[in-house]
Protein backbone atom coordinates (compact mmCIF):
# COMPACT_ATOMS: atom_id res chain seq x y z
CA UNK A 1 0.00 0.00 0.00
CA UNK A 2 1.79 3.06 -1.35
CA UNK A 3 1.59 6.15 0.91
CA UNK A 4 3.63 8.44 -1.09
CA UNK A 5 4.38 8.38 -4.68
CA UNK A 6 7.17 11.10 -6.56
CA UNK A 7 6.96 12.11 -9.53
CA UNK A 8 10.83 13.41 -10.13
CA UNK A 9 12.43 15.88 -12.40
CA UNK A 10 16.51 15.31 -13.24
CA UNK A 11 18.66 16.44 -10.45
CA UNK A 12 21.78 18.16 -12.04
CA UNK A 13 23.64 20.76 -12.82
CA UNK A 14 21.67 20.81 -16.47
CA UNK A 15 18.29 20.84 -15.00
CA UNK A 16 17.37 23.88 -16.43
CA UNK A 17 18.41 23.00 -20.02
CA UNK A 18 16.46 19.35 -19.95
CA UNK A 19 13.18 21.67 -18.22
CA UNK A 20 13.82 24.33 -20.94
CA UNK A 21 14.47 21.51 -23.71
CA UNK A 22 11.15 19.82 -22.63
CA UNK A 23 8.87 22.78 -22.46
CA UNK A 24 9.21 23.84 -25.53
CA UNK A 25 8.83 20.16 -27.36
CA UNK A 26 5.22 20.08 -25.15
CA UNK A 27 4.72 23.33 -26.45
CA UNK A 28 5.02 22.31 -29.86
CA UNK A 29 2.83 19.73 -29.33
CA UNK A 30 0.46 22.12 -27.04
CA UNK A 31 1.64 19.10 -24.40
CA UNK A 32 1.16 20.19 -20.73
CA UNK A 33 4.60 20.53 -19.61
CA UNK A 34 6.24 21.42 -15.83
CA UNK A 35 6.20 25.48 -16.39
CA UNK A 36 2.12 25.10 -16.76
CA UNK A 37 1.83 22.67 -13.76
CA UNK A 38 4.02 25.10 -11.48
CA UNK A 39 2.27 28.40 -12.77
CA UNK A 40 -1.12 26.69 -12.07
CA UNK A 41 0.25 25.80 -8.43
CA UNK A 42 1.53 28.64 -7.74
CA UNK A 43 -1.94 30.48 -8.95
CA UNK A 44 -4.00 27.84 -6.57
CA UNK A 45 -5.09 26.23 -9.31
CA UNK A 46 -6.07 22.56 -8.89
CA UNK A 47 -4.14 20.31 -10.84
CA UNK A 48 -6.59 17.48 -12.55
CA UNK A 49 -5.17 13.92 -12.94
CA UNK A 50 -6.21 10.76 -13.87
CA UNK A 51 -5.08 7.27 -15.25
CA UNK A 52 -5.03 5.57 -18.93
CA UNK A 53 -3.49 2.22 -19.84
CA UNK A 54 -4.13 2.24 -23.75
CA UNK A 55 -5.31 4.20 -26.57
CA UNK A 56 -8.82 4.16 -26.06
CA UNK A 57 -8.23 5.50 -22.58
CA UNK A 58 -6.08 7.67 -23.51
CA UNK A 59 -7.74 9.17 -26.10
CA UNK A 60 -11.05 10.03 -23.62
CA UNK A 61 -8.74 11.39 -21.34
CA UNK A 62 -6.98 14.18 -23.69
CA UNK A 63 -10.42 14.56 -24.95
CA UNK A 64 -11.49 15.62 -21.41
CA UNK A 65 -8.13 18.11 -20.89
CA UNK A 66 -6.81 16.54 -17.94
CA UNK A 67 -3.38 17.83 -16.74
CA UNK A 68 -1.88 14.89 -16.13
CA UNK A 69 -2.39 11.31 -17.64
CA UNK A 70 -0.83 8.64 -15.45
CA UNK A 71 -0.19 5.16 -16.77
CA UNK A 72 -0.18 3.46 -13.55
CA UNK A 73 0.85 -0.05 -11.96
CA UNK A 74 -2.85 -0.03 -11.49
CA UNK A 75 -2.67 -1.49 -14.53
CA UNK A 76 -1.73 -4.66 -13.06
CA UNK A 77 -5.24 -4.69 -11.35
CA UNK A 78 -7.60 -3.47 -13.71
CA UNK A 79 -5.98 -4.64 -16.53
CA UNK A 80 -4.56 -8.22 -16.10
CA UNK A 81 -6.71 -8.52 -13.38
CA UNK A 82 -4.20 -9.42 -10.16
CA UNK A 83 -5.10 -9.21 -6.65
CA UNK A 84 -2.25 -6.19 -6.24
CA UNK A 85 -0.05 -4.15 -8.08
CA UNK A 86 3.44 -6.31 -7.38
CA UNK A 87 2.76 -8.90 -10.55
CA UNK A 88 3.00 -6.27 -13.50
CA UNK A 89 6.34 -6.22 -15.15
CA UNK A 90 8.38 -3.14 -16.35
CA UNK A 91 7.96 -4.85 -20.17
CA UNK A 92 3.94 -4.38 -19.73
CA UNK A 93 4.10 -1.01 -18.14
CA UNK A 94 6.22 -0.05 -21.29
CA UNK A 95 3.44 -1.25 -23.61
CA UNK A 96 0.87 0.65 -21.58
CA UNK A 97 2.86 3.64 -21.97
CA UNK A 98 3.32 3.61 -25.28
CA UNK A 99 -0.56 2.99 -26.13
CA UNK A 100 -0.95 5.87 -24.43
CA UNK A 101 1.72 8.13 -25.32
CA UNK A 102 -0.28 7.94 -29.29
CA UNK A 103 -3.87 8.87 -27.65
CA UNK A 104 -3.07 11.42 -25.10
CA UNK A 105 -1.61 14.50 -26.95
CA UNK A 106 -2.03 16.88 -24.17
CA UNK A 107 -1.65 15.66 -20.61
CA UNK A 108 1.83 16.04 -19.22
CA UNK A 109 2.18 12.28 -18.82
CA UNK A 110 3.45 10.09 -15.94
CA UNK A 111 4.39 6.56 -16.10
CA UNK A 112 4.89 4.12 -13.04
CA UNK A 113 7.98 2.24 -12.29
CA UNK A 114 6.43 -1.44 -10.94
CA UNK A 115 7.60 -2.53 -7.94
CA UNK A 116 11.18 -3.89 -7.57
CA UNK A 117 12.68 -2.11 -11.16
CA UNK A 118 14.08 0.78 -9.36
CA UNK A 119 16.44 -0.30 -6.77
CA UNK A 120 19.88 0.60 -7.20
CA UNK A 121 20.70 -2.16 -4.12
CA UNK A 122 19.80 -4.70 -1.76
CA UNK A 123 19.89 -2.41 1.12
CA UNK A 124 17.39 -0.32 -0.80
CA UNK A 125 14.80 -3.46 -1.85
CA UNK A 126 14.40 -4.24 1.46
CA UNK A 127 13.88 -0.92 2.58
CA UNK A 128 11.15 0.00 0.48
CA UNK A 129 9.33 -3.97 0.53
CA UNK A 130 8.65 -2.97 3.82
CA UNK A 131 5.78 -0.53 2.31
CA UNK A 132 5.24 3.36 3.92
CA UNK A 133 3.83 4.76 7.41
CA UNK A 134 -0.09 5.76 6.74
CA UNK A 135 0.11 8.35 9.24
CA UNK A 136 -2.62 7.56 11.44
CA UNK A 137 -0.81 7.81 14.11
CA UNK A 138 1.05 11.03 15.67
CA UNK A 139 4.51 9.53 15.34
CA UNK A 140 3.65 7.66 11.34
CA UNK A 141 1.60 11.38 10.45
CA UNK A 142 5.28 13.07 11.50
CA UNK A 143 7.32 10.74 9.55
CA UNK A 144 5.17 11.21 6.23
CA UNK A 145 5.78 15.10 6.40
CA UNK A 146 9.74 14.51 7.30
CA UNK A 147 9.65 12.32 3.87
CA UNK A 148 7.58 14.44 1.74
CA UNK A 149 10.19 17.03 2.67
CA UNK A 150 12.86 15.13 1.85
CA UNK A 151 11.61 14.12 -1.19
CA UNK A 152 11.19 17.54 -2.06
CA UNK A 153 14.89 18.19 -1.39
CA UNK A 154 16.24 15.31 -3.64
CA UNK A 155 14.62 17.08 -6.56
CA UNK A 156 10.63 15.87 -7.08
CA UNK A 157 8.59 18.11 -8.60
CA UNK A 158 5.41 17.18 -6.98
CA UNK A 159 4.73 13.76 -4.81
CA UNK A 160 1.66 11.65 -4.80
CA UNK A 161 -0.23 11.05 -1.65
CA UNK A 162 -2.15 8.04 -1.31
CA UNK A 163 -4.74 6.77 1.24
CA UNK A 164 -3.77 9.50 4.37
CA UNK A 165 -5.85 11.01 6.97
CA UNK A 166 -6.72 14.34 5.42
CA UNK A 167 -5.08 16.48 7.94
CA UNK A 168 -1.46 15.19 7.26
CA UNK A 169 -1.56 15.77 3.41
CA UNK A 170 -3.42 19.41 4.49
CA UNK A 171 0.15 19.60 6.74
CA UNK A 172 2.30 18.47 3.79
CA UNK A 173 0.60 20.92 0.71
CA UNK A 174 1.30 23.45 3.38
CA UNK A 175 4.72 23.00 4.00
CA UNK A 176 6.10 22.22 0.31
CA UNK A 177 6.71 24.13 -2.55
CA UNK A 178 5.76 21.77 -4.92
CA UNK A 179 2.42 20.16 -5.61
CA UNK A 180 0.75 17.50 -4.17
CA UNK A 181 -1.61 15.33 -5.83
CA UNK A 182 -4.40 13.29 -3.98
CA UNK A 183 -5.80 9.80 -3.82
CA UNK A 184 -8.14 9.18 -1.29
CA UNK A 185 -6.25 12.14 1.01
CA UNK A 186 -8.78 14.43 1.11
CA UNK A 187 -9.44 18.27 -0.20
CA UNK A 188 -6.24 19.75 0.94
CA UNK A 189 -4.12 18.85 -1.77
CA UNK A 190 -2.92 20.75 -5.17
CA UNK A 191 -4.52 18.36 -7.03
CA UNK A 192 -6.77 15.20 -7.29
CA UNK A 193 -5.87 11.81 -9.19
CA UNK A 194 -8.50 8.88 -9.53
CA UNK A 195 -8.11 5.98 -11.38
CA UNK A 196 -9.87 5.69 -15.19
CA UNK A 197 -12.17 2.90 -14.75
CA UNK A 198 -13.18 3.65 -10.96
CA UNK A 199 -14.60 7.04 -11.94
CA UNK A 200 -16.45 5.96 -14.54
CA UNK A 201 -17.73 3.11 -12.92
CA UNK A 202 -17.10 0.60 -15.27
CA UNK A 203 -16.11 -2.37 -13.00
CA UNK A 204 -18.59 -4.61 -11.25
CA UNK A 205 -20.22 -2.84 -7.62
CA UNK A 206 -18.66 -6.49 -6.25
CA UNK A 207 -15.22 -5.69 -7.58
CA UNK A 208 -12.51 -6.72 -5.10
CA UNK A 209 -10.45 -3.66 -6.41
CA UNK A 210 -13.07 -0.93 -5.86
CA UNK A 211 -11.85 2.15 -3.57
CA UNK A 212 -13.59 3.23 -0.46
CA UNK A 213 -12.78 6.78 -1.21
CA UNK A 214 -13.24 6.83 -5.30
CA UNK A 215 -16.81 8.26 -6.82
CA UNK A 216 -17.79 7.20 -9.48
CA UNK A 217 -18.92 9.96 -12.00
CA UNK A 218 -20.58 7.26 -14.67
CA UNK A 219 -22.24 3.93 -14.74
CA UNK A 220 -20.26 2.92 -17.54
CA UNK A 221 -20.03 -1.22 -16.49
CA UNK A 222 -23.80 -0.70 -16.83
CA UNK A 223 -23.81 0.53 -20.21
CA UNK A 224 -21.34 -1.97 -21.56
CA UNK A 225 -23.28 -4.89 -19.91
CA UNK A 226 -26.22 -3.68 -21.31
CA UNK A 227 -25.22 -3.38 -24.85
CA UNK A 228 -23.24 -6.48 -24.66
CA UNK A 229 -26.39 -8.64 -23.51
CA UNK A 230 -28.64 -6.85 -26.72
CA UNK A 231 -26.15 -7.64 -29.13
CA UNK A 232 -25.82 -11.18 -28.25
CA UNK A 233 -29.71 -11.18 -28.47
CA UNK A 234 -29.60 -9.81 -31.57
CA UNK A 235 -27.40 -12.71 -32.73
CA UNK A 236 -29.24 -15.50 -31.52
CA UNK A 237 -32.45 -13.80 -32.77
CA UNK A 238 -30.83 -13.56 -36.14
CA UNK A 239 -31.80 -9.30 -36.30
CA UNK A 240 -27.82 -8.88 -36.51
CA UNK A 241 -26.92 -8.15 -38.99
CA UNK A 242 -29.37 -6.26 -41.27
CA UNK A 243 -28.65 -4.88 -44.78
CA UNK A 244 -27.69 -1.71 -43.54
CA UNK A 245 -24.90 -4.00 -41.34
CA UNK A 246 -23.90 -5.27 -44.53
CA UNK A 247 -22.61 -2.48 -46.75
CA UNK A 248 -19.93 -4.16 -49.28
CA UNK A 249 -21.48 -4.37 -52.49
CA UNK A 250 -20.50 -6.45 -55.82
CA UNK A 251 -21.78 -4.95 -59.24
CA UNK A 252 -24.67 -6.72 -60.58
CA UNK A 253 -22.65 -7.87 -63.71
CA UNK A 254 -20.58 -9.34 -60.97
CA UNK A 255 -22.90 -10.71 -58.94
CA UNK A 256 -25.43 -12.42 -62.20
CA UNK A 257 -21.08 -14.05 -62.61
CA UNK A 258 -21.46 -14.80 -59.50
CA UNK A 259 -24.79 -16.60 -59.27
CA UNK A 260 -23.61 -18.34 -63.00
CA UNK A 261 -20.56 -20.18 -61.05
CA UNK A 262 -22.42 -21.45 -58.82
CA UNK A 263 -24.85 -23.20 -60.83
CA UNK A 264 -22.20 -24.50 -62.62
CA UNK A 265 -20.65 -25.86 -59.60
CA UNK A 266 -24.25 -27.07 -58.37
CA UNK A 267 -23.88 -25.54 -55.25
CA UNK A 268 -27.01 -26.34 -52.79
CA UNK A 269 -27.19 -22.70 -51.40
CA UNK A 270 -27.94 -21.48 -55.02
CA UNK A 271 -31.64 -21.50 -54.01
CA UNK A 272 -31.64 -19.82 -50.40
CA UNK A 273 -29.44 -17.52 -52.08
CA UNK A 274 -31.40 -16.26 -55.21
CA UNK A 275 -34.41 -16.07 -53.22
CA UNK A 276 -32.67 -13.70 -50.60
CA UNK A 277 -31.40 -11.84 -53.27
CA UNK A 278 -34.46 -11.35 -55.61
CA UNK A 279 -36.80 -10.39 -51.83
CA UNK A 280 -34.33 -7.85 -51.58
CA UNK A 281 -34.09 -6.49 -54.49
CA UNK A 282 -30.34 -7.58 -55.35
CA UNK A 283 -31.07 -9.93 -58.01
CA UNK A 284 -32.45 -9.50 -61.46
CA UNK A 285 -33.81 -12.95 -62.35
CA UNK A 286 -35.47 -15.77 -60.54
CA UNK A 287 -34.69 -18.66 -58.57
CA UNK A 288 -33.89 -21.89 -60.63
CA UNK A 289 -34.82 -24.96 -58.26
CA UNK A 290 -33.78 -27.54 -61.13
CA UNK A 291 -29.90 -26.52 -61.21
CA UNK A 292 -29.61 -26.83 -57.08
CA UNK A 293 -27.46 -29.80 -56.33
CA UNK A 294 -28.82 -31.72 -53.08
CA UNK A 295 -31.80 -29.76 -53.13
Amino acid sequence: MTTTTTMRSESSSNVGDVEKAADEAAAAQKRVSLAELRRKYKKGEKITMTTAYDYPSALHVDIAGFDICLVGDSASMVVHGHSNTLPVSLDEMIMHCRAVVRGANTPFLVGDLPFGTYESSTHQAVDTSVGWPQGRTASTALKVVETAMLLQEAGCFSIILECIPAPVPAAITSTLRIPTIGVGAGPFCSGQALVYYDLLGMMPQTDQFASKFCKQYGRIGEEINRALMEYKQEVVNGSFPGWDCSPYKIPANELDGFLNGLQKLGSPVLLNLQLLLLVTGKCRRRPVISLVANA
